[in-house]
């Protein structure tokens, strides 16, 4: 279990993020061996598609498998009281286990991610091919969260989103 009571920087373009990081890439490289992330919201107050907030009121978090296909497993959670997540401190936390992955923030829980029958790779369509399947095969069925992780606190730059 990992805690960290932090308060989620405000800004214009800035993309702060709470991470645990592979130590080695048992899986592969880029998120093939995985990226758990605890906490994210952008920095923009204001950031809207059409009728669809994405700022600051947005959180994100959740296993992070594989670049172009992130959206199946990465989950989010919406403030609904008009504050910013940037607005106060909140404690967010990552209960991690051999069975399933769980998020909370200020001890709610907000996400589960549970494995499949053939693990946590099953929870992708086949059309997502970055996806090491044949590497996680060999893994449990956590995989490629079944290693050592560090943690990671960074604020990005001049963007929405992690990078390649």
């Amino acid at each position: 279990t990992v805690h960290v009571r932090a308060k989620l920087p405000q800004g214009d373009w800035l993309y702060p993020e709470i991470l645990l990081e592979p130590i080695r890439k048992k899986y592969g490289n880029l998120f093939a061996s995985g990226v758990l992330k605890i906490a994210s919201a952008r920095g923009n107050r204001e950031l809207t598609v059409g009728v669809n907030d994405f700022g600051n009121k947005v959180l994100y978090g959740g296993p992070i498998m594989s670049y172009s296909c992130r959206q199946y497993l990465i989950q989010s959670n919406r403030l609904s009281n008009g504050k910013m997540w940037g607005d106060d401190f909140h404690v967010y936390t990552l209960n991690w286990t051999p069975d399933r992955i769980v998020l909370l923030v200020d001890n709610e829980e907000w996400a589960r991610i549970e494995p499949l029958g053939n693990g946590l790779q099953g929870r992708f369509p086949p059309n997502c091919r970055d996806v090491p399947r044949s590497f996680l095969a060999m893994g449990s069925k956590m995989a490629p969260f079944d290693d050592n992780f560090y943690i990671t606190l960074g604020v990005a730059a001049g963007g929405i989103t992690e990078f390649r």
